[in-house]
């Protein structure tokens, strides 16, 4: 009898013990969330943890600006987090984190500004994690199903890029002399329809973050943008396509890559063309000349690569290399591929020479 009551009473501590723990851990997750971000504020609506697993999953974040929540939103239906346990008991923190239907909506783009008292920047947290004797790691880091958009005021349609996946492999936080590169990809489509592809090696802690990318863009519909155009310049587009290729490279305090982008298929000024100002009459005509004085006959298109470099805040655009690529792709049109010619090896070199 007496076995069976210590029995008992160890499984109504255990139990205890399990509903308590995820309540306080929801509770401080919360508290940070609201106290302890820089100029946001957040909340989770329900957390679920597994110990013995070591699985968490949160549910149902909410993030928005301190001072104008309609500046920035993000809203998350399930993040999952997985951990090693016999890697942490050897002080080696190692994680798989998935993040599934991530939804992020922006007025206007974050300003920097000094921190507030007691508040985490992610500066900050570089530090700490860059100082930290545990050799830490991220595993796999996913994203699902995501969507970014940018409100421009008077804009009918927002700037979007949805249906995003992305992956982070072998992510390493431990501070070493020469950081350790993570694999990343990236594939979505802007305003619904351009595909869009982004890879290479990432490592965000390293200050400042080092980044090795490849993007690619093709046949995305120009007349989607044209509520933003005409805003912005103003120009609205009849007809036409944009394929768009870029490498980059970016190591300490330099920068270099080339962007080579191929407008296909362009009209600009409609039969029934209405022009809101002078200035809308000139950009459309202007643009119209250029398009048929520049474009390549026989492919219907017009084509520029422009190379760049950056070191601190000096940027260097070789404005008539990019001029004479126009010509050349009058003659014969560019290459619609990337090139494979901006590395780190490569970053180096010319950052010697700038």
């Amino acid at each position: 009898m007496k076995i069976v009551r210590n029995l008992l009473i160890v499984i109504l501590i255990l139990g205890t013990i399990r509903l308590i723990i995820p309540f306080a851990a929801l509770a401080g997750v919360n508290y940070v969330l609201k106290y302890k971000i820089e100029d946001y504020t957040g909340h989770v609506q329900d957390l679920k943890l597994n110990v013995l697993r070591g699985a968490v999953a949160f549910e149902d974040l909410h993030i928005e600006k301190k001072d104008k929540p309609n500046a920035l939103m993000v809203d998350v239906a399930t993040i999952k987090v997985n951990l090693s346990w016999q890697d942490f008991l050897n002080k080696k923190a190692q994680a798989d984190v998935q993040i599934n239907n991530l939804d992020v909506v922006l007025t206007e783009l974050p300003k920097k500004k000094p921190p507030q008292r007691g508040e985490l920047t992610f500066a900050q947290i570089r530090k700490k994690l860059a100082e930290s004797k545990w050799a830490s790691e991220l595993n796999k880091f996913e994203i699902r199903n995501a969507s970014v958009k940018f409100k421009v005021p008077e804009a009918k349609t927002p700037l979007s890029v949805s249906h995003i996946d992305a992956d982070i492999y072998n992510l390493h936080f431990s501070p070493a002399k020469d950081w350790q590169l993570a694999d990343f990809a990236l594939h979505g489509f802007l305003q619904g329809q351009g595909e869009i592809n982004l890879n290479g090696k990432v490592q965000p802690l390293a200050q400042p973050p080092m980044v090795d990318l490849n993007f690619s863009m093709v046949d995305f519909d120009l007349k989607s943008l044209n509520g933003l155009l005409l805003k912005l310049l103003p120009l609205d587009i009849t007809r036409g396509k944009l394929s768009a290729y870029v490498e980059a490279a970016s190591e300490k305090d330099f920068s270099n890559g080339y962007a080579k982008i191929f407008f296909d298929d362009i009209d600009v000024i409609a039969n029934q063309q209405k022009f809101k100002s002078g200035r809308h009459v000139l950009i459309e005509f202007g643009t119209a000349l250029g398009n048929w004085v520049l474009k390549n006959a026989r492919e219907k298109s017009l084509a520029v690569r422009v190379p760049f470099k950056i070191k601190y805040a000096n940027t260097d655009v070789k404005t008539t290399e990019a001029l004479w690529s126009t010509f050349e792709n009058k003659r014969d049109e560019l290459d619609r591929k990337l090139e494979n010619s901006v590395s780190f090896s490569q970053n180096r070199e010319e950052r010697s020479m700038f």
